[in-house]
């Protein structure tokens, strides 16, 4: 199960959005000053490579300097005000900044919508929450690569300035319908469910084994290539420290460490993680199991008020099963066959006694 999340800060009445200054962020920040710190004292006293260019050492420590003082420095922030009924847009760095602001009077609409981003490895997705303003100047909340976190802070949002919610990302991908009667109980099911009466417990697999072992050796025989090209092609015959900095940041990071911690992710996720969902006329408790650790989540049954499914609006197929509560949407069987989407979410609504 997935609980999409709010990105909304709400201080009494007043919501807000926030970028910048948070305890993270300034660790990254000071990180890269002190990197360019070391460049540039590299480049200063000569070492290694630098004792030839020293300028390459200024001018990329200058830029790992300036970058952790601009993001030490940048802050903005979305502010909506019920009570005063007006708005605030902000952001600073350094001695540059804007603002604007105005009346309740002035705003239309909370619009969800969905654009394609184009990188270097091909296209991606994201969601902007966006306020449209009635002299065209739209307010941009945020943008988020998950379309129900952009959804729930959208619907938080609408609910707490009393405008309407328009949700054209919808349109375009994915469309949340009834769950249907009648369906007939599938023959092959991938998760374990215990029934009774008026229970229904059902233990969620994250993920199958094998495929765990294997997404996770191809991360390792990645890291690993890497790291040896790395070393055999750069620095077994480097001098100085300037290389192993290059090598670190450029190649370190992004294709060793990085593919080193999602295959810690996998394999602890599938051999140490259990979810079991447990649904009662009463309502609903997701437990979460993590080695010797354990936590439960509860939902009363007067919080719940839809069990649909999501499916795309072109192939038809089923995406998830969407379950609609006071605090916002839980998805659940993502990775279940077709048909056990569609007879496990009728069993939920029957549970609940959801018309």
């Amino acid at each position: 199960m997935h609980v999409h999340k709010s990105h909304l800060i709400q201080e009494g009445n007043v919501l807000a959005v926030r970028f910048g200054g948070s305890r993270a962020t300034k660790v990254v920040a000071l990180i890269s000053a002190l990197i360019g710190i070391a460049v540039c004292y590299a480049a200063y006293v000569g070492s290694g490579d630098l004792a030839r260019d020293p300028w390459v050492g200024w001018l990329i420590g200058g830029l790992f300097v300036l970058f952790g003082i601009c993001g030490a420095s940048f802050r903005s922030e979305t502010q909506f005000d019920p009570a005063g009924r007006r708005w605030h847009v902000w952001w600073t760095l350094l001695t540059l900044g804007s603002r604007r602001h105005g009346s309740f009077d002035d705003l239309l609409e909370v619009e969800v919508t969905r654009e394609e981003r184009s990188a270097d490895s091909g296209t991606y997705s994201v969601y902007p929450v966006k306020v449209k303003v009635s002299d065209g100047h739209d307010i941009t909340v945020l943008e988020s690569a998950s379309a129900g976190d952009a959804l729930e802070t959208a619907t938080k949002l609408s609910k707490g300035i009393g405008i309407p919610l328009s949700d054209r990302s919808v349109e375009q991908t994915m469309m949340t319908v009834p769950a249907p009667e009648g369906v007939p109980v599938p023959a092959v099911r991938i998760c374990t469910y215990s029934v009774t009466r008026d229970t229904v417990s059902i233990v969620v697999p994250p993920g199958t084994k094998p495929e765990a072992i294997g997404c996770s050796a191809l991360l390792l025989g990645l890291a690993g290539a890497v790291a040896l090209a790395v070393w055999h092609f750069f620095l077994s015959t480097a001098e100085g420290v300037f290389p192993w900095i290059v090598a670190a940041i450029f190649a370190g990071g992004p294709f060793v460490v990085l593919p080193l911690v999602g295959m810690f992710y996998i394999l602890v996720k599938t051999f140490l993680m259990e979810e079991r969902l447990e649904f009662t006329p009463d309502g609903l408790t997701r437990h979460v199991a993590f080695g010797p650790w354990r936590w439960a989540k509860k939902y009363a049954r007067e919080d719940i008020s839809r069990v649909d499914l999501r499916v795309g609006t072109k192939d038809g197929r089923i995406c998830e099963i969407v379950i609609t509560t006071s605090e916002g949407q839980l998805t659940v069987g993502r990775g279940l066959p077709q048909a056990e989407k569609a007879w496990l979410a009728v069993i939920i609504r029957n549970i609940l006694h959801l018309a």
